[in-house]
């Protein structure tokens, strides 16, 4: 029937074979069908796409598609708001996780009482591996460096009251306020 051009973003290409990261993939398709499924065979979990764009509009995954689109799949947004943008489910599908070094400890506990789920690691070894695995978020007060700290998911606050770094942290990541 025709084929389209899908692109997966960020972290979502971890699902995918090397050659096929970070770049347009052509797929035919024989019939119309709908991107849920397209989603799926490419190994890509539902739960872990938050927005589809088909031609720069928001679509959900029952859209049907039958040749000639460009269809762009982005993750669950951790920092960045999509307002009212159509997600795919109506409420997040991930809950925001922390994790942060000792020496921010009032802070952590700060954060947990507010309901946030959140961790706190003693070595940069351990706070790296834990970013990764657990898809948790570092919040630091140092600069994060590819170099010194490898992680994908991070927020730098500044220095300062306890109470200016949750607002800070809560207005960046537009979390619910428990």
């Amino acid at each position: 029937m025709g084929e389209i051009t899908i692109r997966f973003y960020e972290e979502l290409n971890d699902y995918l074979p090397f050659h096929k990261r970070k770049r347009d993939i052509a797929v035919k398709i024989q019939k119309r069908k709908n991107i849920g499924e397209i989603i799926k065979s490419f190994g890509v979990p539902l739960e872990e796409v938050d927005l589809v764009l088909v031609n720069s509009e928001p679509v959900d995954p029952a859209h049907l598609v039958d040749g000639g689109e460009r269809v762009s799949i982005y993750p669950v947004f951790e920092s960045f708001d999509i307002g009212t943008i159509s997600r795919m489910p109506s409420s997040p599908l991930r809950k925001t996780t922390f994790i942060l070094p000792t020496s921010l400890k009032s802070l952590a506990d700060e954060l947990e009482k507010l309901g946030h789920d959140v961790a706190v690691a003693s070595s940069l070894t351990d706070l790296v591996q834990r970013v990764e695995l657990e898809k948790r978020i570092l919040v630091t007060t140092d600069r994060v460096t590819d170099e010194r700290m490898p992680v994908s998911r991070f927020l730098y606050v500044h220095a300062g009251s306890i109470k200016s770094q949750i607002k800070y942290i809560v207005d960046r990541l537009h979390l619910e306020k428990h």
